[in-house]
């Protein structure tokens, strides 16, 4: 995986640097990596950011979509789009909903 396609993707979400999640569930408390993200855009792993940072700010929102209708996607990203944020819909998953980035 070629280095600076996982360098801006871990600078796009970047979030804390001494925990990430599991898709399983549950924090592993151990310092996020550059091997992390390059094995999850790899597809050998999942990987949990989470985004809220020790200033208590945010460098990005995910939004899961827990049903698998594209128009309640499409409602987010417009009242997003309304309200001047950019964001983009990901999907559909293998269970065929969506995630708003």
């Amino acid at each position: 995986m070629n280095g600076k396609i996982v360098e801006g993707f871990a600078s796009l979400f970047r979030g804390r640097s001494d925990a990430w999640g599991k898709v399983e569930g549950g924090c592993v408390r151990e310092t996020l990596t550059p091997e992390h993200y390059r094995r999850h855009l790899e597809g050998k792993t999942s990987l949990g950011i989470y985004p809220l940072l020790p200033s208590s700010d945010v460098n990005f929102l995910a939004i899961d979509v827990d049903l698998a209708n594209f128009q309640v996607a499409l409602n987010i990203r417009n009242k997003f789009k309304e309200d001047k944020l950019n964001s983009y819909i990901e999907g559909p998953t293998k269970r065929g909903r969506y995630h708003l980035l």
